[in-house]
Formats: structure tokens, C-alpha cells, sequence
């Protein structure tokens, strides 16, 4: 009975006291996204770093030398002497002007996709030699001319068919998943600042003197200020181990290691800078709330009389509370109603499946002789677990004696593939042009071999769930006047696509200097319109136009205006 009647009296208080440790760690995920918003996902931070690493330059010279030693001896020779007319029209157009625009453009551009401002990834502009316009390529024999003249009429590509026509979507899966954490950042400030108030209102609502209330902030200042000193001593003992488990990350960007490495480590160090100071200014209002109480608490226990008085001013409390209360609530469910919707549109459930990896194990038979590193890959169906033959896929990586590898496998009829490596880090990718519509495109997977014998990875592959998904196409508007001469600047606009999460405006296009607009859509139906206000007043505004967006295709509507 006594433990009964004790737990009666105290587990209010605990519970009390828990939702300030609770309060405590909210402030803390708020004040650290918040960090991470200001300097990680903030594009002139990233400005900065680029200037400090002198990245525009080693841009140019990479780009200078790939194209210096691209091996034109593959394929034949007509599809070498164009290739090499391509290259060094590219090469001859380089300059450190449009390597440092496109850097900027590139970063500038990103952040607009990962900030949900934009659908699509930034495009690359190129500035080759232009043609002059009174020449006809119908008239041009020469198939290296016509390539030439073609090229000059291409002024960006977007880098999404970059990274495809260089099978690199470990980058492009990448930039998905750092899309979701980016929404997640810009979104669940709000939610924490939600809870945080309800936890307040709580315990404001129970608190029957000033001193209950200020021992609640104590504690939910202290919890704060610990976790911000825990969190970063964390951050500095991972940046001085970062040469240890950053193989993902330099693999995957073509970048010098420990360029990659210092840049991640000034990206760290400007939150865990922060996160100390915090630490201390919130450790310091902790010991100022603590003088308080120990120097004024029998001021602060405040006069008891005028009980009529005391007794409306509790109601009045109470029923602010509650009123402010249920508002925060009403607030929160409709937040959370929008988020989830937002999550569906921008298929971030796909994300997170490949986040958490289920389709991939990894297993380990040990062997006698030591220096036997076996890998097997079993590339088998989710659904019905029988196995997919015919898989094309490569593994890169570098070995622990510094020797680079890279091979191309196939998987036989067993779906299995093996090879034998030595030990190192590696990354395996699979052949995006040649893969399978039937199945989801799995994520670029990093493995280790680190332990003698025969490593199997299993990879189970996902259904398509949608065969039309990400499957894209071009769409070429071309607009003409009476005379049948190109009309620039003319806005065209996509009805009814699904926009980004806080970016209300359609998809948009302008028309160039010889009339045409170019939309890269997704697969299938769309309507494409005029925008009033960049119209020409003199001709009439056109009917929607129908269009039908084929995948890997480009499509071109002509359409001539008429007169008011």
C-alpha cells in the first residue's frame, strides 16, 4: 500500500519532468535543422567552398583532359570522325567563363531540386562555334559538316542525360535521397515547433507556482545544452575519421579524395561550431535559471492571498491553455495532412524502399587460403525469388594494394556472378540502358571485402510498379507568324503536371531564336498552352495544343499564328 500510495504521488511528477527532457530534445532537432538549413543546404555556403577548393579550374582541366584522351578507336571509323569533330568543337568552346557559369548554374540549380523549387535537374549550357543561319544542312554532303552544324544549333543538355548516357545513376539516386532529406529539413521544423508549444502549454497548465515552472525550464535547458555538446564533440570525432567511411562519397563524385574529404570536413565544422556555441549559451541560461532559484525562491513563491482572485485567474489559465491548445493541434493535423500528400507526389516512398535496402544481403563464407576473395552475385526476382539471368553489371572500386578495378559482369542462367578481386572497397552499379523495364533500376550498392573466402550479395529486384515511371522524352514546340519566320520569346506553359511541394507554377518553356520551346516530360499525354502576357498583342492566341511524349523520342508541333 505504501508503494502504491508513493508511485500515486510521484509518476505525475516524473511524467512532469519527462516532458521537459522531451521539450528539451525538440529544441535541439529544431536548432540543429535549422543549423543544417542556414549553412549545409545553403547554395552561397557551397559558393564559398567551390571558390576556397578552386574547383572551377580543376573542372576545366578534367574536362580538357577527357577529351584529350578519349579513345576514338571504338566503333568504326565514320562514328570516330564524328565523335572527334564533337569533342573538339566542345573543347574548343571551354573557357574558364563558361566552366565558372555552369558551376554556378549547376549549384544554383541543385539546390532549386532538392529544395523542391524545381522538377528537373539543372541543364549545362555550351557555347560551340556558331553556323552561320543562311546555310542549309540539307545542302551539306559531308556527314562530320552536318554533325557540326547540329551541334551549334544545341545551347544546354540537361544533366539528367548526362548522368544516363554515362550510366552514372549512383549519382542520380544520390540526388533523390538527399531530395528527401532536404524535404524532411524544410518540413519537420514546423512539426517540432508545433510539439515544442504543446509541451509548454502542458506544462504551463499543471505548474502551481512560478518555481514549478522555472525547474521544468531548467531542465529542459540543460537536456538542450547537453545533447548540443554531445552532438558536436560527435561531429568532431567523425571528422577526424572521415577517411575511413567516405568511400560512397568519393566514388561516386569525380573528385580528388581529399578534396572530397576537406570539403566534407568544412561542411561538418560549421555545424559542430555552431552547435558548441549553442551548447554553451543555452548551458549558460541553465545556470543563470539556477542562481534565480536559489537566490529569490521565497519571492518567487508569490503572495497567497486574495483567494477569489487567485482561483479567476487560474480559470483564465486554464482556458487560455486549452484554447491555444486545440489551435496548435488543428494546426498540426493540417500540416501533417499536406505533407503526407506532398510525400506520395514526389514518389518519396520509392526512396525510402531503396534507402532501406531491403533487396540487398550480404554473406560470408570463410576460406583456408588467406588471400582468396571470392565475389558472388545472386540476382534473383522479389515476388517469386527465381532467378534473373542475363543482368549486365559493374563493379569498380580500388583494392587495398592500390590497384583500380573495373569489370563488367553479366549474370548466367542461375542469375549468379562471380569474380574473383582482391581486398578493397568497391561499388556496384548496373547497366541502365540494358536493364530489364520489368524491374526497378536497384541502387548503386557498396561493399567491402575485408574477410577471406567467397562474399555472396543477393539482390533481389522490385517489379516496375509503373513502366511509364521516369521514362523520359522531348517535346518541340515550333511557333512561325504569317511569313512563316520563327517567333523568339513567346512562354509556353504544361497544363495539369504535378508541381514540386511549394512551387505552384507549371512547367514552362521559352521559345529560342528560331521559334521552338523544348519540354522534357515523362512519358504520355499533355497539353500544352500559351502564356498571355509574353504573347504578341498583333496575332491571335492558339487552342491548347495536344501533344504525346514518346520515351528516349523527341517530338516536334509546328503551329503558324493568325492575325487579330
Amino acid at each position: 500500500m505504501i508503494i502504491i500510495k508513493m508511485l500515486k504521488v510521484n509518476i505525475p511528477k516524473y511524467l512532469y519532468f519527462l516532458l521537459a527532457i522531451i521539450a528539451g530534445v525538440s529544441l535541439f532537432l529544431l536548432s540543429s535543422t535549422v543549423t543544417v538549413k542556414k549553412s549545409v543546404m545553403n547554395p552561397q555556403f557551397h559558393d564559398n567552398l567551390i571558390k576556397k577548393y578552386d574547383l572551377h579550374s580543376y573542372t576545366q582541366k578534367q574536362i580538357i583532359d577527357s577529351i584529350e584522351n578519349f579513345n576514338f578507336n571504338t566503333g568504326s571509323d565514320n562514328d570516330s570522325d564524328q565523335f572527334a569533330n564533337i569533342l573538339l568543337s566542345l573543347k574548343n568552346s571551354i573557357t574558364p567563363d563558361l566552366i565558372n557559369m555552369n558551376l554556378d548554374r549547376l549549384v544554383d540549380g541543385i539546390f532549386k531540386y532538392l529544395n523542391g523549387k524545381s522538377n528537373f535537374l539543372p541543364d549545362i549550357v555550351i557555347n560551340t562555334e556558331p553556323t552561320k543561319d543562311n546555310i542549309n544542312p540539307n545542302n551539306m554532303a559531308d556527314h562530320n559538316q552536318k554533325y557540326s552544324y547540329a551541334l551549334s544549333k544545341i545551347e544546354k543538355i540537361n544533366l539528367s542525360l548526362i548522368l544516363q548516357y554515362f550510366d552514372r545513376t549512383d549519382i542520380a539516386d544520390g540526388l533523390s535521397i538527399i531530395k528527401l532529406y532536404f524535404y524532411v529539413a524544410n518540413n519537420i521544423p514546423i512539426f517540432i515547433a508545433l510539439v515544442t508549444i504543446l509541451l509548454f502549454i502542458i506544462a504551463a497548465a499543471f505548474s502551481t507556482n512560478v518555481i514549478k515552472l522555472l525547474e521544468w525550464l531548467m531542465l529542459l535547458f540543460s537536456t538542450w545544452a547537453v545533447l548540443s555538446f554531445a552532438s558536436a564533440l560527435f561531429l568532431i570525432y567523425k571528422s577526424y575519421t572521415l577517411s575511413k567511411n567516405i568511400y560512397p562519397i568519393t566514388s561516386s563524385i569525380p573528385l580528388p579524395a581529399d578534396i572530397v574529404l576537406s570539403y566534407t570536413a568544412d561542411c561538418l565544422k560549421v555545424i559542430w561550431v555552431t552547435l558548441m556555441l549553442l551548447g554553451i549559451i543555452v548551458g549558460t541560461i541553465t545556470i543563470l535559471m539556477l542562481i534565480i532559484l536559489k537566490t529569490n525562491r521565497i519571492s518567487l513563491m508569490g503572495n497567497k492571498k486574495y483567494g477569489d482572485r487567485l482561483r479567476l485567474l487560474v480559470s483564465i489559465k486554464y482556458g487560455a491553455c486549452i484554447f491555444i491548445f486545440m489551435l496548435v493541434i488543428s494546426v498540426l493535423i493540417n500540416k501533417s495532412y499536406i505533407v503526407k500528400k506532398e510525400f506520395s507526389d514526389n514518389n518519396f516512398p520509392v526512396i525510402v524502399n531503396k534507402l532501406k535496402n531491403y533487396s540487398t544481403v550480404t554473406k560470408v563464407i570463410p576460406a583456408k587460403d588467406t588471400s582468396i576473395y571470392v565475389l558472388v552475385l545472386n540476382i534473383i526476382d522479389k515476388s517469386d525469388k527465381t532467378p534473373v539471368p542475363d543482368i549486365k553489371m559493374f563493379i569498380s572500386g580500388e583494392a587495398s594494394s592500390g590497384k583500380v578495378n573495373s569489370i563488367d559482369i553479366v549474370s548466367d542462367e542461375n542469375g549468379e556472378a562471380k569474380y574473383t578481386l582482391d581486398k578493397g572497397k568497391y561499388r556496384l552499379s548496373f547497366d541502365s540502358e540494358n536493364f530489364p523495364k520489368i524491374y526497378q533500376l536497384p541502387s548503386t550498392v557498396f561493399f567491402e571485402l575485408n574477410s577471406p573466402g567467397t562474399t555472396i550479395i543477393s539482390i533481389e529486384l522490385d517489379k516496375a510498379r509503373d513502366i511509364n515511371l521516369n521514362k523520359w522524352g522531348m517535346a518541340e514546340i515550333e511557333v512561325f507568324d504569317k511569313d512563316n519566320l520563327p517567333v523568339k520569346n513567346i512562354e509556353l506553359y504544361v497544363e495539369d503536371i504535378p508541381s514540386a511541394p511549394g512551387n505552384p507554377d507549371t512547367l514552362k518553356a521559352v521559345t529560342n531564336s528560331e521559334g521552338i520551346a523544348v519540354f522534357r516530360l515523362n512519358e504520355g499525354k499533355y497539353k500544352i498552352g500559351f502564356t498571355e502576357t509574353t504573347f504578341p498583342q498583333n496575332y491571335k492566341i492558339p487552342s491548347h495544343i495536344d501533344v504525346s511524349v514518346l520515351a528516349n523520342s523527341i517530338g516536334r508541333y509546328s503551329i503558324k499564328l493568325a492575325e487579330e
